[in-house]
């Protein structure tokens, strides 16, 4: 595989070549990498579904020219047409702002944000809950009335089928 034109390794320290399938799927998406920088040959789109921190990345031609730089927002996909190497480089929100990078406004107010979720969607799933509650005593209504209405039908059958019989059961 082709090694990384200079500019692309330009100001990174020990950074990792993402060469197998689950580098590449994986990117920074744990603390085991080690907060190192990534390099993905041949890449022009990415997603930041699980992303432990905040990265930032930017996208290089073939040649190593700059196309594209940026901070990456959780739960996105990026693009860029004509790419050939990707570079994510960890940024926490304290060091966000280092090396010319974006400050990271982003991950300081996305604290929370679960537990708003979780408040927004709880009643939800007690609704449904209780949707499939109220269900089930309808279906279990409509089967004893099932029931009693073939026991009228199997009584009236064996006895002639008199009033007096059916409502003696």
């Amino acid at each position: 595989m082709a090694k990384p034109p200079a500019s692309v390794l330009e100001g990174l320290e020990s950074p990792t070549i993402a060469r197998s399938f689950v580098d590449r799927f994986l990117g920074l998406g744990g603390w085991a990498r080690g907060k190192r920088p990534i390099i993905f040959p041949r890449c022009s789109a990415f997603h930041s579904f699980w992303p432990a921190f905040g990265f930032e990345y930017r996208f290089f031609d073939a040649q190593g020219r700059l196309l594209r730089v940026g901070y990456a927002r959780r739960f996105r996909f990026y693009f860029c047409p004509g790419a050939f190497w990707l570079v994510e480089i960890p940024r926490s929100p304290l060091n966000a702002g280092e090396d010319g990078a974006e400050p990271s406004c982003q991950l300081r107010s996305m604290r929370g944000v679960g537990a708003i979720e979780l408040l927004l969607s709880l009643p939800i799933l007690i609704l449904m809950g209780m949707l499939v509650a109220q269900l089930t005593v309808l279906a279990q209504a409509r089967l004893t009335l099932e029931h009693a209405a073939n026991e009228a039908a199997r009584q009236a059958s064996n006895s002639a089928g008199t009033a007096r019989s059916i409502d003696e059961g």
